[in-house]
């Protein structure tokens, strides 16, 4: 359930704060694909789950993910995600996945809700797109979201869309800008994370930080910047794929680089610094929610 073009732009003209979408009377049935079933992933789920990704989700033919199976597993068991599978009745293979994650603190300029989700790994085989399995992962979310709703109605879920979506207006968009990084002399530390709560300040759309393997706070000389390891590499050179999400001064991004933490890896940023390269646009989509506005910098979220 998105905003439509309609109520988009008479929130934007009308300046009214982001809310949640009244849903209360929407019912979306969820149809099962003849030939398949549905299940909730569990940990011991995680190595095929990793193969199918490696193999059908990633969208682009420059990049491929690589998810370890260890970080799948330890999402799944410490219920930082909620994931569900579609396989084959004959074979019992993986023909479609859909992962939320549930992230906490979701603040959307003026308004926040304590817990929220970020969709992701949302893959169709090939072979059974076109046929309701990606309606049915879906519309199984939506339910869930319903389900577990208060009063108020469900929280807002985010997706990001690789690409530009017309059909839908966006909670943000932007271009994202790459840098291959061959290092250097600076140094970049690790830093405590109360550093995150400044630079998720400074965004419109952000969460409040928690553990995970994906998300890291560094500190350089001139400044902080939060990073998300994508689990992506490049094809065909391998390189790690990394975005900056939030930093507090260009400088640091740029020390950042000529670190040797990031030697041999791509970074990805929302801003144009000086020698990077045009990568790709991007879309972040709000569902159960009416932003009110429209926002051009990449979400300050902890994966």
């Amino acid at each position: 359930m998105v905003p439509t073009w309609v109520s988009h732009i008479q929130s934007l003209l009308s300046g009214t704060p982001p809310r949640l979408l009244e849903s209360a009377a929407i019912e979306i049935p969820v149809r099962p694909v003849a030939g398949s079933r549905l299940h909730l992933a569990l940990p011991k789920d995680a190595p095929e789950l990793s193969e199918f990704w490696e193999r059908w989700f990633s969208p682009s033919q420059a990049s491929r993910c690589y998810m370890p199976v260890v970080v799948i597993m330890k999402a799944l068991e410490e219920k930082r995600w909620t994931a569900y599978i579609i396989r084959r009745n004959d074979t019992h293979a993986i023909i479609g996945t859909i992962v939320c994650r549930n992230v906490k603190g979701l603040r959307v300029k003026q308004a926040r809700w304590p817990s929220a989700g970020v969709v992701d790994f949302f893959c169709v085989h090939p072979a059974w797109r076109k046929r309701g399995v990606g309606r049915q992962l879906l519309a199984t979310l939506q339910e869930k979201a319903q389900a577990a709703a208060n009063s108020k109605g469900p929280a807002p879920h985010l997706i990001l869309w690789e690409g530009l979506h017309l059909t839908v207006p966006p909670l943000s968009v932007g271009i994202l800008w790459m840098k291959r990084c061959s290092g250097g002399v600076e140094k970049a530390e690790r830093c405590d994370y109360t550093s995150w709560a400044i630079l998720a300040s400074k965004s419109s759309v952000a969460t409040d930080f928690q553990e995970s393997p994906e998300t890291t706070v560094w500190k350089t000389q001139s400044g902080v910047l939060a990073i998300w390891n994508t689990f992506h590499r490049s094809i065909p050179d391998g390189a790690p794929i990394h975005t900056v999400i939030a930093y507090s001064s260009k400088e640091a991004v740029e020390e950042y680089t000529r670190s040797q933490m990031v030697a041999g890896c791509i970074l990805l940023s929302d801003t144009r610094f000086t020698g990077w390269m045009l990568d790709s646009p991007f879309q972040w989509i709000a569902y159960n929610l009416l932003p009110g506005f429209t926002d051009t910098s990449f979400p300050c979220i902890a994966f």
